[in-house]
C-alpha cells in the first residue's frame, strides 16, 4: 500500500470496518476508532493478544496469514466465525522508505451472518411500556429489538426503516452515549436534516439541553432499571415545531440486569391522562435516587424512599403537604426562588447544599422544572446526590486543574499514558489544531501525526518526560491536514486518577519558515556579485559579505564593529558623516567616495546607502552597496600611517612564540631548583632574579597586547557604577609585592564613600595600577598619597601627591612627559616600558579622562585626573590621530592578565596536601603539544604516570585515540595541522569511549575570558603554561581522587 493509501485509512469515520496497522512483529502501530473501542488494544501491544479473539477462535490462521502477507504484495483474505457471526479478514502489505507494515481490515460478512440470538438474554420492562404505549407499530419495533439486539448492520438498517415511518421521536443510545438509531422525525425536529440516521459517538450538533436530558435520564435508569417519563424537553427548537409530547425513556437490560442501551420514544400527553395517580406516586417513591416533588405553592407533594433515608425521615411521611420553608434551609430555598424566576423553566440549576443531621452531608442538588400539558410551570423536581469528603477534594482539585488547563494561554493537552487518548485540552490548543472540544477529546495522540511520523512518535513515547525544556521539533497535522511544527515540554501528572502526560506546545512553524527564509537570504547575500555591508544607526559595521573581504582585503573579524568611516579616505570622512549618518536620510542615497583597502590603497567607489527603519520608524541600520570603480588614488594625509600601524594579531602570535620557550626555561629552572636539596644563597638569589624578570617580561608583553587591542579597536567598554574604596583595595592587592619590594606605602587624604563613578572597572584598575607603578619608579619619596573629590557636577577627581604637603617637581615633570608620549625621554630618564606608557595614554583617552594641575599659592600642589561621573564613549574615526574606537570584545585589565599568566614558582607544597593524594601509576595520558621542549618538561614533571603519549597535531593523535584508551588528555590550544585544540575537543568527545574522558586545555598566553570560554566549550579544566607538577596534580586530584 502506498503512503497516501495509508493516510486514507486513518480518515475512515463511522464505518463497520475495524482497521489496524501492524509492524513486522505484529505490534499495533495505529488503529481506527471502531478497532480501539472493540478490541481495547493499546499502542505497541500485540494484536494477537486481543481478549476479543483469543477465547473465540484459533489464532493459527490469523497469524499464518499475517506472516504470509509479509512475503507478498497481493492481498490475503479469508472468513472466520467469531461468536454469532462470520467475519472477513484481509491483510495488505504497506511499504514505506525503510519499513514494511501490514494493514488489517476486519468486517462482518453480511451474506453469512448468523441470526440465531437467544431472546432470553435481552430484557425490556414490558409491563411499564404497555401501560404507556398504545401504538401497535411502536410495540412491534420494540419486540423486534428484543430479538435482534445487538444489531447486525442489516438488522439496524431494517429497524431504522421501520422507525422512519413513525410520527414520533424514536432514539436508541448505547451505555457509552453513542447514538445508535435516530429516526427522521427526530432529525427534522432539531433542524438538521443532513444528519438523518447517522450514528455518532460525538453527538455532533445536538442541543446541549437535549444531551443533558439524556444523561440525566440515563443516570436515573441506571439506578432504577425502570422507565423514566420526561415531562418536557424545554427545547425552543421543538416548541417552534409545535412539539407537545412527552418523552419516555426505558432500558435494554441483559440477563444480569445490566443496562446495555436506552430507548427514547415520544408519546402524546393525552395518552397519559388516564394514568392512575397512585401508580405515578408509587413510581416516584420507588425511584433509586433521592428526589422530592414540590408544587407551584412550594408544598411537598411527593418524595422517593431514598430521599427519606438521606434526610433521616420516618416512614409515616409527615413531610408530605409541608411547606419547603419548614423542610429546607436558606441556601436551597434561595436557589429554588431564583430558579422559579426563569421563564418557562427552560433550564436546570445545580448547586451544593450542606445537610446537618446525624452526619454532615455535602449534597449536589439539581433543580428541574415541571411543565403541564400547556407548557406552563406546574412544579419543581429536586434531585440530591451525596458527596464524601475525598470526592469533594478530588473534584475541587479536578475543577482547579481543568480550569488551569482549559484557560491557559499556552496550547496544552493531556493524554492517557495507557491508550494515548486525550483527557483534556486548552482553548489555545483547540485554536492551534482547529478542532472543537468534543472532536479533540475523541482523538488520541496518533491522530495529530501523519503515518510516516508515527514511528518517530512511538520512539519518543517511553522517554522520561522533562518539564524543564522543550523537545522537538515535531511535525504534526491540524484538522484541515495542514502541517505545523511544534516543540513540546512534557510532565507526568495524575489526572482524575489516571497517569497522564501534560504537554505544553510551542508552535514554531513560523520560526522554521523564517529560518528557511533567512538561510535563503544569507545565501543570496553571500553570493551576490555586489559588495554589501550593513551598519548600525551610528555607522558601525554589523556584517559584510565575502566579496567585501576579497576586494578590500579585510577579514570579517576586522570589519565587525568597525566604523564604516574608517574605510573612507580621510579627506571625505566629514562629508560622509554629515550627508549619511547624521543627515536623518529617509530614502536611498548615492555618494561617490574613495575607500581604503587593507594595504592602504584608496579606490574610487560608488556607494548606495539605504536606511532601514524599526517599528518606531527610527533608523535602525543602513544597508550599503559598494561598486568599486577600479581607480586607485593616493591619500596624502595617510602616507606615513603604515609605519604607525600596529598589528594586534601579529603581536599576539609573536608573544606566543616568545612565551613558549620562556615557559619551558622557567619550568626547567624550577625543576633544577627543586632537585637541589640545600641550595646556596647564590642559587636562591639567581632563582629570585629569574622570577622578577619573568614578571617584568610578562608585564611588558601584557601591556603591549592591551595597547595594540585598543589601537586596533579590538576591545570593549563595559560601564558600571563603582566605589573608589573597592577599586583602590583591588589595586593595592594586585600590586602588593611591588609595593613591598619598593618599600612604599599608600595613603589616602580624602576618601568620601558617597562619590560613585560610572566607568569600565577593569580598565580603571589597569590605569591606576600603571599610575601607581610609574609613581613608585619615578618618585624618590617613600609614600604615595591619593585623594578623591567631586570636581564639578560632571566630573570627579583622583588626586596624586608623593609628599604630605604636595607633589614633587620630579613626579610632576615625569607625568607631564608621559602624557606627551615622548618615548625616548621617558625611556632614558625614567626607564619606563614604552608599551606601558602607550597603554597608559590610550586608557586616558578611552576612559575620557582629563588632567589638571591644582595649584596652591601659585605652586603646583596636586596632579588631578578628572573622570566623567557618567561615562561617555569617545567615537574614533582615525587611528593615526590616536582617538578612541568602539570596542567589540571584552578584555580584562593587564594586571588581572598577569595574575592569570604569571607562574607562582614558589607555590608552597603544603597547599597541595589539603586534598587527597592520587596514584599516578594507574593513569595514562595523551598530550597534544607541538613543542618538543614542552613535551619533555611535561614528562619530567609527571614521570610517575603509568604511560604518556605525545602528538604534535590532531591528525597525529587520531591513530593513538583509535588504538589505545587514555584516562585523561592534555590539549594545547595552538596545534600544528588543520585543527586547533577546540576543533580536536569536539571531534574527540564524539568518538566511541571518549564522551566522558577529561580533556584539559593548556596554552602559553591567555587572553581575558579565555579560561571561562574553554570550560564552556567542553574542556574539563584549564592549566596555563608552564605545566608545573603541583598545578597539574591539583587538577588531577579534582578529577580522580
Amino acid at each position: 500500500m502506498a503512503k497516501n493509501e495509508l493516510n486514507s485509512a486513518f480518515e475512515l469515520k463511522d464505518t463497520e470496518e475495524l482497521i489496524l496497522i501492524l509492524d513486522r512483529k505484529g505490534a499495533l502501530i495505529a488503529q481506527n476508532k471502531n478497532a480501539r473501542e472493540l478490541l481495547g488494544l493499546s499502542v505497541l501491544s500485540s494484536f494477537f493478544s486481543s481478549k476479543q479473539f483469543r477465547g473465540n477462535l484459533n489464532l493459527d490462521k490469523i497469524e499464518s496469514s499475517f506472516f504470509a502477507s509479509l512475503e507478498t504484495d497481493s492481498e490475503i483474505k479469508f472468513e472466520i466465525k467469531i461468536g454469532d457471526g462470520i467475519y472477513e479478514f484481509s491483510f495488505n502489505q504497506m511499504k514505506s522508505e525503510n519499513n514494511a507494515y501490514i494493514s488489517v481490515k476486519i468486517k462482518r460478512a453480511e451474506s453469512t451472518v448468523t441470526k440465531e440470538f437467544d431472546v432470553k438474554k435481552i430484557i425490556i420492562p414490558q409491563n411499564e411500556i404497555n401501560s404507556f404505549i398504545n401504538n401497535p407499530s411502536l410495540k412491534k419495533i420494540i419486540d423486534r429489538i428484543k430479538s435482534v439486539y445487538p444489531f447486525s448492520f442489516i438488522e439496524r438498517k431494517k429497524i431504522e426503516k421501520e422507525t422512519n415511518q413513525l410520527s414520533s421521536i424514536f432514539i436508541i443510545r448505547d451505555n457509552e452515549g453513542k447514538l445508535l438509531i435516530a429516526n427522521n422525525y427526530f432529525w427534522d425536529l432539531i433542524n438538521d436534516g443532513t444528519k438523518k440516521n447517522k450514528a455518532s459517538s460525538e453527538n455532533i450538533n445536538l442541543p446541549d439541553i437535549l444531551l443533558d436530558t439524556f444523561i440525566y435520564s440515563e443516570k436515573i435508569i441506571n439506578h432504577s432499571k425502570t422507565m423514566v417519563l420526561i415531562d418536557s424537553l424545554a427545547i425552543p427548537t421543538l416548541k417552534e415545531k409545535g412539539f407537545n409530547q412527552l418523552l419516555m425513556a426505558f432500558p435494554i437490560l441483559d440477563i444480569d440486569n445490566n443496562v446495555l442501551a436506552y430507548i427514547y420514544s415520544s408519546i402524546g400527553k393525552n395518552e397519559t391522562e388516564n394514568l392512575d395517580e397512585s401508580k405515578s406516586t408509587e413510581y416516584i417513591r420507588n425511584l433509586a435516587v433521592p428526589i422530592v416533588i414540590i408544587d407551584e405553592e412550594d408544598s411537598v407533594i411527593n418524595t422517593s424512599i431514598e430521599f427519606d433515608r438521606l434526610f433521616e425521615l420516618n416512614l409515616n411521611r409527615k413531610i408530605i403537604g409541608q411547606s419547603i420553608f419548614e423542610v429546607f434551609s436558606a441556601p436551597l430555598l434561595n436557589a429554588i426562588a431564583e430558579y422559579k424566576k426563569i421563564a418557562n423553566y427552560n433550564s436546570e440549576k445545580i448547586l451544593e447544599y450542606n445537610f446537618t443531621g446525624r452526619n454532615n452531608y455535602l449534597l449536589e442538588v439539581k433543580i428541574v422544572g415541571i411543565l403541564d400539558f400547556d407548557n406552563k410551570p406546574d412544579g419543581i423536581q429536586i434531585l440530591f446526590s451525596k458527596k464524601d469528603s475525598e470526592i469533594q477534594k478530588l473534584e475541587k482539585k479536578a475543577k482547579y486543574t481543568d480550569y488551569l488547563i482549559k484557560n491557559n494561554p499556552e496550547p496544552i493537552f493531556v493524554y492517557d499514558l495507557e491508550n494515548l487518548k486525550f483527557r483534556e485540552v486548552s482553548d489555545a490548543a483547540l485554536k492551534l489544531y482547529g478542532y472543537s472540544r468534543n472532536e479533540f477529546i475523541n482523538l488520541d495522540l496518533t491522530d495529530l501525526y501523519s503515518a510516516e511520523d508515527i514511528q518517530t512518535l512511538l520512539s519518543e513515547k517511553d522517554k522520561k518526560p522533562d518539564s524543564t525544556k522543550f523537545r522537538g521539533p515535531w511535525r504534526q497535522k491540524r484538522k484541515d491536514n495542514s502541517t505545523i511544527f511544534v516543540e513540546m515540554s512534557s510532565s507526568e501528572i495524575e489526572f482524575n486518577g489516571t497517569k497522564t502526560h501534560l504537554n505544553i506546545i510551542r508552535d514554531i512553524t513560523e520560526a522554521i519558515e523564517s529560518e528557511k527564509k533567512n538561510t535563503i537570504y544569507k545565501a543570496l547575500y553571500e553570493n551576490c556579485n555586489e559588495l554589501l555591508l550593513v551598519t548600525d544607526s551610528d555607522g558601525f559595521i554589523i556584517t559584510a559579505n565575502e566579496l567585501v573581504t576579497k576586494k578590500l582585503g579585510y577579514s570579517k573579524k576586522d570589519l565587525e564593529k568597525r566604523p564604516f568611516l574608517s574605510l573612507v579616505g580621510d579627506s571625505e570622512r566629514a562629508r560622509v558623516n554629515k550627508d549619511i549618518f547624521y543627515a536623518n536620510i529617509t530614502r536611498t542615497t548615492h555618494v561617490e567616495i574613495s575607500l581604503k583597502k587593507n594595504n592602504g590603497d584608496l579606490v574610487q567607489s560608488k556607494v548606495i546607502v539605504t536606511p532601514i527603519f524599526d517599528y518606531k520608524n527610527d533608523v535602525e541600520s543602513f544597508s550599503i552597496i559598494i561598486r568599486l570603480e577600479g581607480t586607485s588614488v593616493t591619500d596624502v594625509s595617510s602616507e606615513d600611517s603604515s609605519s604607525k600601524k600596529i598589528d594586534a594579531p601579529f603581536l599576539s602570535n609573536v608573544f606566543h612564540e616568545i612565551l613558549t620557550p620562556i615557559n619551558v626555561i622557567l619550568g626547567f629552572v624550577q625543576e633544577i631548583n627543586e632537585s637541589i636539596e640545600n641550595p646556596s644563597d647564590e642559587q636562591k638569589e639567581a632563582v629570585d632574579i629569574i622570577k622578577q624578570n619573568q614578571k617584568l617580561l610578562l608585564h611588558i608583553m601584557d601591556n603591549a597586547v592591551e595597547y595594540s587591542r585598543i589601537i586596533q579597536k579590538n576591545t570593549k567598554i563595559k560601564p558600571e557604577e563603582i566605589s573608589f574604596s573597592e577599586i583602590f583595595n583591588e589595586v593595592e592587592n594586585q600590586n602588593i609585592k611591588t609595593i613591598k619590594t619598593k618599600g612604599a606605602s599608600i595613603k589616602y587624604n580624602n576618601f568620601p564613600e558617597t562619590i560613585k563613578l560610572e566607568t569600565d572597572k577593569s580598565k580603571l584598575i589597569s590605569f591606576l595600577s600603571l599610575l601607581l607603578d610609574f609613581t613608585m619608579q619615578v618618585s624618590r619619596e617613600s609614600s604615595i598619597y591619593f585623594s578623591v573629590n567631586n570636581f564639578d557636577k560632571n566630573y570627579c577627581s583622583i588626586g596624586l601627591m608623593d609628599t604630605k604637603s604636595g607633589i614633587t617637581q620630579l613626579l610632576l615633570k615625569a607625568i607631564k612627559e608621559i602624557l606627551l608620549d615622548d618615548e625616548n625621554s621617558i625611556r632614558k630618564n625614567y626607564g619606563l616600558s614604552r608599551f606601558s606608557v602607550k597603554l597608559f595614554t590610550q586608557l586616558i583617552e578611552v576612559l575620557s579622562i582629563k588632567t589638571e594641575v591644582l595649584e596652591m599659592n601659585s605652586t603646583p600642589n596636586e596632579f588631578l585626573f578628572l573622570f566623567p561621573i557618567k561615562f561617555k564613549e569617545t567615537i574614533r574615526t582615525d587611528i593615526s590621530k590616536e582617538t578612541v574606537a568602539p570596542f567589540p570584545e571584552d578584555t580584562s585589565s593587564s594586571i588581572k592578565q598577569n595574575e592569570i599568566l604569571k607562574v607562582e614558582i614558589t607555590e608552597k607544597k603544603e597547599e597541595a596536601t589539603e586534598v587527597r593524594n592520587i596514584d599516578l601509576t594507574r593513569l595514562s595520558c595523551l598530550y597534544l603539544e607541538d613543542q618538543v621542549d614542552s613535551q619533555i618538561l611535561f614528562k619530567v614533571q609527571l614521570k610517575d604516570l603509568k604511560s604518556v603519549e605525545f602528538a604534535e597535531s590532531f591528525e597525529a593523535a587520531l591513530p593513538l585515540l583509535k588504538t589505545k584508551k587514555f584516562d585523561f588528555i592534555m590539549m594545547d590550544i595552538n596545534l600544528k595541522g588543520e585543527y586547533n585544540g577546540l576543533d580536536a575537543l569536539r571531534i574527540i568527545q564524539k568518538m566511541p569511549g571518549y564522551s566522558n574522558t577529561p580533556i584539559i586545555a593548556s596554552t602559553a598566553y591567555l587572553l581575558p575570558g579565555d579560561k571561562e570560554n574553554f570550560i564552556a566549550a567542553g574542556f574539563r579544566d584549564f592549566i596555563p603554561k608552564p605545566l608545573m607538577r603541583e598545578k597539574i596534580l591539583t587538577i588531577l586530584r579534582k578529577l580522580f581522587a
